[in-house]
Order: structure tokens, then C-alpha cells, then sequence
């Protein structure tokens, strides 16, 4: 299991999603509602050579839902709890399985880039996941 095949993972359980999904900063002037997701920590468990085990990772993700209402946004919220709340999401292409371990959510504000005088509504997910080779 690859360290991309994980960030390509990532990226297709939020694809799946009913908005944009982009990597590290949202493109000027995209539509709304969309998911910025940036992995901001990673770390893996290193087995012993000669013995037989998958590769384990822990890593923290940064999702942030911007939308036109508080409404848009916290629906979007449930839908990136949903994804994991059922068990490990599987990704066949990418070899791993993804495992919820930590969820925490901040709303907010931030003023919008066209130019307009009114505020984009925005959630800040800090999701911490496991993640192990299939």
C-alpha cells in the first residue's frame, strides 16, 4: 500500500459526495458548496523484516466544507460522518481500508472571493484515521 494510493483514497470517498472535492486550496470562483481536504499528518507503523503483517498508517486529514448556508454546510457535515460512521470504507483500486478514529468539527466564516459583500459559511473537519493495507 502506497502513501498515494491513501491520498487517492481519501479523495474518492469525498468525490463520491455531492460536491467538488479539491486538494489543498479550493480554485477561485468554483462553484459552492465544495470540500478543500488536505492530509496534515501521517505516520506508519514499521513491522519487523522477516515477519509476516500489513502496513498499519495513522493520519490526520483537514476537511473544509465551504457553502452559501449554515444549512449546506452542516448537511455536508453528515455526509463526511457518513461516510465512515457504518465500519472501514474498503478501496479495492487503492489496496487499503479506512477507519474513523477521530471526528471534531468547527463552523465558520470567511468572506467570499466574488467580490460580493456577503460571507461564505464554512466547517472545518479534523478527522484522524486508520488506515491498513488490504
Amino acid at each position: 500500500m502506497s502513501f498515494s494510493g491513501i491520498h487517492k483514497a481519501i479523495y474518492n470517498t469525498l468525490f463520491s459526495k455531492s460536491a467538488d472535492t479539491f486538494v489543498g486550496i479550493r480554485a477561485a470562483g468554483s462553484p459552492l458548496p465544495c470540500f478543500v481536504y488536505e492530509i496534515t499528518s501521517a505516520t506508519i507503523d514499521i513491522s519487523m523484516t522477516g515477519v509476516l503483517s500489513k502496513n498499519h498508517w495513522t493520519l490526520n486529514v483537514e476537511v473544509i466544507i465551504f457553502g452559501t448556508t449554515v444549512d449546506e454546510v452542516t448537511s455536508l457535515v453528515n455526509d463526511v460522518a457518513s461516510i465512515y460512521s457504518s465500519g472501514p470504507v474498503n478501496d479495492t483500486p487503492n489496496l487499503c481500508s479506512l477507519t474513523l478514529a477521530g471526528f471534531s468539527v468547527v463552523m465558520g466564516t470567511e468572506s467570499a472571493d466574488d467580490g460580493m459583500q456577503d460571507l461564505t459559511r464554512t466547517a472545518t473537519i479534523s478527522l484522524t484515521l486508520l488506515v491498513q493495507e488490504d
